[in-house]
């Protein structure tokens, strides 16, 4: 009954395609304090374009984007092409991000909050369970990603905690996710996204 194959999974995922985020050249380091960059994964806006939360990956970045504008920060979204490693990804962003604060954004949803000068595994906010969230949390995310790029100490976000394992459904779309994730990540420089909202 949970049999689902990578082909079912990118199926799905062609239907949710949109034209809203495209590619806009190169990313190059920026030396502004107010830059903010969210780092998305391989297949963002590629070949993924819906969380596990059912929100568009246009409808995440947007939250996020909001969230840092409200604070008075700059957000770019670049896609870094070569891990699809989460901590990897925010560790690359921040350190093209002006301000050394990143974004990092999985396609499937999961995000965290990094900073240049820390290790891959060692960021500063963790949203792990992508089935659970909400605009509200990616927006709650951006907020505190600015403050910290002003350098501040915000109260982290915290995943909504439920008293329920997250169910198998999610298992079989996961690893799926992943599999066209490692499939679209190359040795291709990180790219400049543009995000229509």
């Amino acid at each position: 009954r949970q049999q689902k194959s990578v082909a079912d999974i990118r199926s799905e995922q062609d239907a949710w395609r949109t034209s809203g985020i495209i590619e806009a050249g190169p990313a190059v380091p920026s030396s502004d304090p107010r830059d903010v960059v969210i780092g998305v994964s391989p297949a963002t806006g590629r070949a993924i374009w819906r969380t596990l939360s059912g929100l568009t990956v246009e409808e995440v970045l947007d939250e996020l984007l909001t969230g840092l504008e409200s604070q008075g920060c700059t957000g770019r979204v670049v896609r870094i092409n070569d891990t699809v490693d989460l901590g990897m990804i925010g560790l690359q962003a921040a350190r093209m991000s002006g301000s050394g604060v990143s974004i990092g954004l999985q396609a499937k949803g999961t995000a965290l909050i990094h900073r240049r000068d820390l290790a891959p595994l060692a960021n500063l906010e963790l949203y792990s369970v992508a089935p659970t969230l909400d605009r509200e949390l990616y927006r709650a995310l951006g907020v505190n990603a600015a403050r910290h790029a002003q350098g501040a100490t915000p109260e982290p976000s915290r995943n909504p905690y439920s008293d329920e394992a997250i169910e198998a459904r999610y298992h079989t779309t996961v690893v799926g996710l992943v599999a066209i994730e490692r499939e679209l990540a190359c040795d291709e420089g990180p790219e400049e996204m543009k995000v229509t909202r």
